[in-house]
């Protein structure tokens, strides 16, 4: 891997900042309409909550955090973006938002730390 490109590497550390700027950016909106049109009984904001944490997450784990880490800063922001709503008007904070965060960003690490694993074990076997 280039070494831009290496877990820890500082555009790996500087990503999860930019994301977590965006995140508070879309938070800032007061009305977030659905952009694809899903069928209403399908909870939309809730993938989107899950999608958000679950790409930060990820970003978090190639920064250099643990994954169990990765996850719990992901929550905890999850936590600071529900407050941030209660000054947004039209936004109200949603215990439900947070526990997608937190699905997400479990989901999110999972599916970068996962395949990586399996591939250092791959990697020792065949030493």
């Amino acid at each position: 891997m280039p070494r831009g490109l290496a877990r820890g590497s500082l555009l790996w550390r500087l990503a999860p900042v930019a994301w977590m700027l965006l995140v508070f950016l879309l938070s800032s909106q007061s009305g977030i309409s659905d952009p694809f049109d899903l069928p209403g009984w399908l909870p939309a904001d809730k993938l989107a909550h899950a999608g958000l944490f679950g790409v930060l997450s990820a970003l978090l784990y190639m920064a250099g955090l643990r994954p169990t880490l990765a996850v719990a800063v992901a929550a905890l922001y999850g936590v600071v973006d529900e407050v941030h709503q209660m000054f947004v008007p039209g936004r109200n904070p949603d215990i439900l938002d947070w526990l997608a965060d937190i699905a997400g960003a479990a989901v999110g690490v999972w599916l970068v730390y996962y395949p990586s694993r399996e591939a250092r074990s791959a990697g020792e076997s065949v030493e």
